[in-house]
């Protein structure tokens, strides 16, 4: 039988017998290898045997191509996870950004606010500045101002119709000023940044009987008395001095242990 050059393949049927053959001076016996029948698939319809020079080194190419497959998924793989971090890292850099830049508005605007509050506040004590200041009277009926009530004690009340908490305390206003109005006491309402009509309607709603202002625009609330919000209220004692200044709303018990002592002279000024 003829020999077989080194790298060429032989083609021999499946009925032949399996004949080993070998090369003289070759490192390894070639075999021949016999696809059966049921193997059968589309790199080889025939049937037919492949005789290679190396079996075992032919096994090997195929392993090599497998693991070159699987580093080749590896490799795709790291690239894709350092894409996906890359794009991850630029999402949260940018929402970084935007966070800070939110957070330094925020401190900027409360540095503001706190700077602009500490500036106008009124201190217990002191005159109030624009006591002389006339402001319309809230059902038209002329002007008024803190200064008219000089000579007696006088709660200055700032409010608005749009205030939730302005109609909590208004029934403990009203309650304090029948109690206690006369020559030496009065509550002065000073409705700011808000709209007549509505204001109208909430003191035609909450039967509120002591005099009102307004202060339409708000700006006699904020430069004149300091105030950073409603309700606020000022107990000025009869020489025209800041006695007490409330935040919130006020209530009976607030009206009844902390107010009301000043106006028998029981409080110490």
């Amino acid at each position: 039988m003829a020999l077989v050059p080194a790298g060429v393949l032989s083609l021999t049927t499946p009925d032949q017998p399996e004949r080993p053959t070998t090369q003289k001076g070759s490192l390894a016996d070639r075999r021949s290898v016999v696809i059966p029948s049921s193997c059968r698939d589309w790199r080889n319809p025939t049937g037919a045997s492949f005789q290679a020079d190396d079996g075992s080194r032919t096994r090997d190419l195929e392993l090599g191509k497998l693991a070159l497959y699987q580093l080749s998924y590896v490799r795709v793989g790291a690239n894709s996870r350092r894409r996906s971090r890359l794009f991850t890292l630029r999402q949260v850099s940018a929402r970084t950004v935007a966070v800070v830049i939110a957070a330094v508005a925020v401190v900027s605007l409360l540095a503001y606010g706190l700077a602009k509050k500490g500036g106008s506040a009124i201190a217990v004590g002191d005159r109030i500045p624009a006591a002389s200041t006339d402001l319309p009277r809230l059902e038209g009926n002329g002007t008024g101002s803190i200064a008219q009530y000089q000579g007696r004690w006088v709660l200055v009340n700032v409010w608005a119709s749009w205030c939730t908490p302005c109609r909590t305390e208004s029934p403990a206003l009203e309650r304090f000023y029948d109690s206690h109005r006369g020559r030496d006491f009065a509550i002065l309402g000073i409705d700011t940044n808000d709209l007549s009509p509505d204001a109208i309607n909430f003191v035609k709603r909450y039967g509120v009987t002591y005099p009102q202002l307004r202060d339409g625009n708000g700006d006699f609330a904020k430069d004149g008395l300091g105030t950073t919000g409603v309700p606020e209220s000022f107990l000025v004692n009869p020489r025209g001095r800041l006695v007490l200044h409330s935040l919130g709303p006020v209530t009976d018990r607030y009206l009844d242990q902390v107010v009301a002592p000043y106006l028998s002279e029981k409080a110490k000024q």
